[in-house]
């Protein structure tokens, strides 16, 4: 698999301690991603998400491990649907592309419907990843180009009413999320690692 381009950025969150490595490969046949998450919340928990994704930021699976309970996940995209564990879930039928709470990463998915098209608005469904529950259900979003650099995203399913505008970086990948998320150099991060 002929590597074309590596990177690894980072994130903080602003709401409460945690942050984010993510490692994100393109190759002739699409894009490799990893993330770990670590998050003080409820008790504390690192979260590992790996994703395989086609050329055309198409998702083809995505796993999901946690320390928390030791959970895990796999969610894979097959011909009329999706699984999970390797088991048919029609319930989540139309939807487009997955998102996993915890990381910006799966905006970016979103974002690249909107690409070409400097005012358009997309709505879809997506199959929601509740990462500190590991759970997996139906849901619906909806992102609209505010700017050359900015989307305002809006959750129209499970957390309904929920808003948050997305500052993206000059390749589409989050910079800021609201008052949720900032990207940072990978040196802030090892210090935020150190004091806590």
């Amino acid at each position: 698999m002929p590597i074309e381009t590596a990177r690894q950025i980072a994130w903080r969150r602003l709401d409460e301690p945690g942050f984010e490595l993510f490692d994100f490969v393109q190759y002739r046949g699409g894009f490799l991603a990893r993330g770990t998450v670590v998050t003080a919340a409820d008790g504390g928990a690192a979260i590992v998400h790996e994703w395989r994704l086609d050329p055309r930021w198409r998702t083809e699976s995505v796993t999901v491990r946690s320390t928390r309970d030791d959970g895990a996940l796999t969610l894979e995209r097959t011909e009329g649907g999706w699984k999970v564990d390797g088991n048919a879930r029609p319930d989540l039928d139309g939807a487009a592309e997955p998102d996993l709470s915890l990381t910006p990463f799966c905006n970016t998915i979103a974002v690249a419907r909107l690409s070409g098209f400097p005012d358009a608005a997309v709505e879809f469904d997506v199959a929601y990843i509740d990462g500190a529950r590991m759970e997996v259900q139906l849901s619906r979003q909806r992102y609209e180009r505010l700017g050359p650099r900015v989307v305002r995203y809006i959750d129209l399913g499970r957390c309904e009413g929920f808003e948050a505008d997305l500052y993206l970086s000059e390749d589409d990948l989050v910079d800021r999320y609201g008052t949720l998320f900032a990207r940072v150099q990978i040196e802030q991060i090892a210090g935020v690692a150190k004091r806590e």
